[in-house]
């Protein structure tokens, strides 16, 4: 009895520290929220981050959302600062500049190779459905339905290239808070202009053109590039 009795004491440190180790399913699914809520918008680049807040809504204890913090931090999305807490980033202009730069040379390739690709499986239904989803969201003339179906048809086409390590690449660069940073700036104007530009690319790719696609997609990128960069100094961090 008594051996029993002194196993289970000796067993209770053991428990109690890993009680204190936050999950890491629950880490994960706290760095999921937050991701979701800056990629539609409920988090907006320069937001604080109230942790009291987020305990609430989320359901979670401090420890969990600090390490998801610290991972969002890791991954560029936030900013931690002592005794003022996380706050979602606001890239700089000359971030834009550098990220512009990147994306028009790695998304130009995507498109390439999506174009020499599209006769294989299924990939030609598979754009034209995402075309299809484009063309519906410019017609009802929302910014965040653009937003985001701006962002299916670029990740479409990036994985229609095949290229994995691409792929990779890619999504490090289009980051949500490059995604939705200047979505309230998005007049009906450049709304129209972007969709020309995609469907350009578009019917570069439907035709199986490698270097027409690459041409369009590189051209789009530069447009929007220069969208970005006639913005004033407030829209950036």
């Amino acid at each position: 009895m008594n051996t029993v009795t002194r196993s289970r004491k000796s067993a209770s440190p053991a428990k109690a520290g890993a009680m204190r180790t936050a999950s890491p399913s629950a880490v994960s699914r706290i760095v999921e929220e937050i991701r979701r809520g800056i990629k539609e918008g409920r988090y907006a680049p320069g937001q604080r981050l109230i942790e009291s807040d987020l305990t609430r809504t989320l359901g979670v204890s401090r420890g969990p959302l600090r390490e998801a913090m610290a991972r969002l931090a890791g991954d560029g999305l936030v900013t931690i600062e002592p005794n003022r807490g996380a706050t979602v980033r606001s890239l700089t202009r000359e971030e834009v500049r550098s990220i512009s730069a990147i994306r028009e040379c790695l998304e130009g390739l995507a498109a390439r190779l999506a174009a020499s690709r599209i006769g294989e499986a299924h990939n030609l239904a598979e754009f034209k459905r995402v075309w299809s989803e484009f063309a519906s969201a410019r017609s009802r003339a929302s910014a965040f339905d653009y937003v985001v179906a701006n962002e299916r048809f670029h990740t479409a086409i990036v994985q229609l290239s095949g290229n994995v390590p691409l792929a990779q690449l890619l999504e490090q660069m289009r980051t949500p808070v490059y995604r939705f940073q200047f979505r309230s700036r998005l007049t009906a104007e450049a709304i129209g202009r972007g969709h020309e530009d995609h469907s350009e690319v578009a019917a570069a790719i439907l035709a199986g053109d490698p270097e027409r696609a690459e041409r369009a997609m590189r051209r789009h990128l530069r447009n929007s590039a220069k969208l970005i960069e006639s913005l004033p100094d407030d829209a950036f961090g």
